[in-house]
């Protein structure tokens, strides 16, 4: 079925707001993609998340001065901790690769 005006459905300002929020954890998820494992401490993990939460937060609802400073905070953290997070991505790709299909489920 071909989309057209006939099919075409409105989304509601919820369903944007949602559809909105799940680009911006898909796009936050390439850059901040460390696991517990990868820090010392659970309070720096936690202080991890925190910042996660706020910088996903701040490009989902913020203002615009918000929108700015959250992508600022995320370009630093991708510039300061780009060997870290190219050496997780390579571990998840191994890990997915010695998946099996039954597995994923």
């Amino acid at each position: 079925m071909g989309i057209g005006k006939q099919n075409f459905v409105r989304q509601t300002y919820d369903q944007q707001l949602y559809s909105k929020g799940v680009q911006t954890r898909m796009r936050l998820a390439g850059t901040f993609n460390q696991r517990r494992e990868d820090f010392d401490s659970l309070e720096a993990y936690n202080n991890y998340l925190e910042m996660v939460a706020d910088i996903d937060w701040g490009l989902s609802y913020g203002n615009e001065k918000e929108k700015k400073e959250a992508a600022a905070k995320m370009r630093k953290f991708a510039k300061d901790n780009f060997q870290v997070i190219h050496s997780a991505r390579a571990h998840a790709e191994r890990v997915c690769v010695h998946l099996s299909p039954q597995d994923a489920l």
